[in-house]
């Protein structure tokens, strides 16, 4: 396809701290990205699901490098994708036009993509805004609360846990969001994986921490998480898209339902991978050799 030009537009590769990933800054309006690239074949974009940047995904990006030209970023606003300015309501199609920019920025005609999570959204715009770019949409339990017949409870989920958030802090914030999304204590959440953390995803949560604030002021809003998928088009279109659900969720849990209510629209049935909503970053290589047998390349 043609690559469009964007005003102000610059990308600069080299090799970085993270090993074998060429490490790259691209300016965007509003921003600029930091993105990673491994491997060589066919591109795979993984978009993280927000809070979490591209080195929380480390472990599946290496992975993937074996069969993939993998292309990995932290979302604006988030760890080392700065804001120009101080942040504001954040809203998908703008994370769209960036992972589209990103995309173009690294020379890939059409790509794969992840989304995972909150960040599924992301890549279900995009799959319906650009034509030609996106070949497989893989969308691992997103959020779609307005795809939900309860939207209105969800819609005012979102407004007190901004509440909570303004009135009592971070801490209790969260504790509210797990609770009412259902990834709470009591859904027996899967035990962390045993062993050293790897340094990259190690030092990836502690940039986590310090994109909470954001994320719980500036995503967690009714301009992101109230996103209604053009179904229609995605119906359309020629993207394959393909939405994952963790084995160990369930019904309880907000993302899980949202993800075949989705898949419900769209006339498909959710395909099960091996864990929980945190199947990702808690079993990085069983993901990653069930998401290489999804797009043909195992």
């Amino acid at each position: 396809m043609e690559y469009l030009p964007w005003s102000g537009a610059t990308a600069a590769t080299e090799a970085g701290p993270v090993g074998s990933a060429r490490v790259g800054t691209l300016e965007v309006p509003g921003a600029s990205l930091h993105y990673e690239v491994r491997g060589s074949g066919p591109v795979l974009l993984v978009i993280p699901g927000m809070p979490a940047d591209a080195g929380f995904y480390a472990v599946l990006t290496r992975r993937l490098a074996a069969s993939f030209t993998v292309v990995a970023y932290d979302p604006r606003g988030m760890s080392r994708s700065r804001l120009d300015g101080p942040p504001s309501d954040q809203l998908v199609p703008v994370h769209a036009d960036d992972a589209r920019r990103v995309l173009d920025a690294v020379g890939a005609g059409s790509a794969h993509v992840l989304g995972d999570s909150v960040s599924g959204l992301v890549g279900l715009e995009l799959s319906a805004a650009v034509a030609g770019q996106v070949r497989t949409l893989v969308a691992f339990e997103p959020p779609l609360t307005e795809l939900l017949p309860d939207r209105e409870r969800w819609r005012a989920f979102i407004e007190e846990l901004h509440q909570t958030y303004r009135r009592d802090g971070l801490h209790p914030a969260l504790q509210r969001f797990g609770e009412g999304v259902g990834l709470g204590a009591e859904e027996e959440p899967e035990p962390p994986r045993q062993g050293d953390p790897d340094p990259e995803v190690a030092a990836a949560l502690g940039r986590m921490e310090a994109n909470m604030d954001v994320w719980l002021e500036h995503v967690v809003r009714p301009s992101f998480m109230g996103y209604r998928p053009d179904i229609g088009r995605l119906r359309a279109g020629g993207v394959r898209i393909v939405v994952v659900v963790g084995d160990r969720s369930g019904p309880r849990q907000m993302a899980y339902r949202a993800s075949h209510a989705l898949a419900g629209q769209l006339g498909t049935t959710p395909v099960a991978f091996a864990g929980d909503h945190n199947a990702v970053t808690n079993h990085p290589e069983a993901f990653a050799a069930m998401l290489e047998k999804l797009l043909g390349r195992d």
